[in-house]
């Protein structure tokens, strides 16, 4: 949960949201700028079969709006892990969606006391396309389905039968940690520290991990929120700590990497400093005073002894 709601905040921005998208629907192409996106309401609300209302809830989403003109809405869905049932909850959220656009229609020519039945709109009305993408973050495969096809348990000898009449449902799956160096590179905000890390994760590259917190190049536009998905990724609380400290700041600004990573170094040699020195209290307190020497040459013996007092 911490994960998506990380991720969430993270492709909330809107230099983010047109940077996945120009990556992976346009192939590097800077088709969409963040002042042609539009946020829109994630929640959809709709009634079942039992005539009971529902809600759909979505992560991002946004429309892309060019000259005055609806060009596409676009959602993103951030996945942590795999989910099983994501080819019907993405059929949902298409569903809901243009529900709400033809509800939309329905309305304005209520407003203009035009009516047609039937037709519930006019001929020529047409809805604007919806794009969704699930952004999978795990550094594991893919295992679950794509396809509503996949979920789907048909019994021997019906497959050819039914097969032509059942409609299919494919989803969007972009596996971030599985992306190459060439793909990663087409990423120019604050994402594209985010594919790297996971690649490197996912490659256990050691070395790569270890230039990429040290690269002087890498500058951080949203540092609140990079280092509040590193706290989701690492369970180091220390970056949500920082990230803290950041949100009290009045000016927001942009910071390199480095410098962030630097703030964690000196957050975690202070907290190393305050557990040494309290250990020396503690074994002055118990008259273990010829020990205290001993622990501040012998690193193994001093953490032996934070262990026994529990620091």
């Amino acid at each position: 949960m911490k994960k998506d709601l990380a991720t969430k905040t993270m492709t909330q921005c809107k230099d983010v949201f047109s940077d996945i998208c120009n990556v992976n629907l346009f192939q590097n192409e800077q088709v969409i700028v963040p002042e042609e996106l539009e946020d829109m309401k994630t929640e959809s609300i709709y009634k079942d079969s039992d005539e009971t209302l529902r809600e759909h809830r979505q992560d991002v989403r946004m429309k892309h709006k060019t000259s005055g003109t609806d060009i596409s809405i676009i959602s993103l869905e951030n996945q942590s892990g795999v989910c099983n049932t994501m080819p019907v909850r993405d059929m949902g959220y298409l569903y809901t969606g243009y529900l709400g656009q033809i509800k939309e229609i329905k309305q304005q020519n209520e407003r203009k006391g035009l009516r047609f039945y039937s037709k519930e709109v006019a001929d020529g009305q047409k809805l604007v396309p919806m794009i969704n993408l699930v952004l999978y973050y795990g550094t594991e495969e893919w295992t679950g389905p794509r396809s509503i096809c996949e979920m789907l348990d048909v019994p021997n000898g019906w497959k050819e039968k039914l097969g032509p009449w059942i409609a299919d449902h494919h989803i969007h799956i972009i596996h971030l940690a599985k992306q190459d160096e060439k793909t990663r590179s087409g990423y120019k905000s604050d994402f594209r520290h985010v594919v790297d890390y996971l690649a490197y994760i996912r490659q256990k590259d050691k070395k790569k991990l270890n230039e990429f917190v040290r690269d002087e190049t890498r500058v951080v536009v949203h540092p609140q929120e990079f280092l509040n998905m590193m706290d989701a990724f690492t369970g180091d609380k220390r970056y949500r700590e920082i990230a803290k400290y950041i949100g009290q700041k009045e000016k927001k600004e942009a910071t390199k990497m480095c410098m962030l990573l630097d703030m964690l170094e000196e957050q975690g040699m202070e907290k190393g400093q305050e557990r040494t020195n309290k250990l020396t209290i503690c074994l002055a307190e118990d008259g273990r005073s010829e020990e205290i020497l001993r622990a501040a040459k012998d690193k193994e013996f001093q953490e032996k002894l934070m262990r026994e007092y529990g620091l």
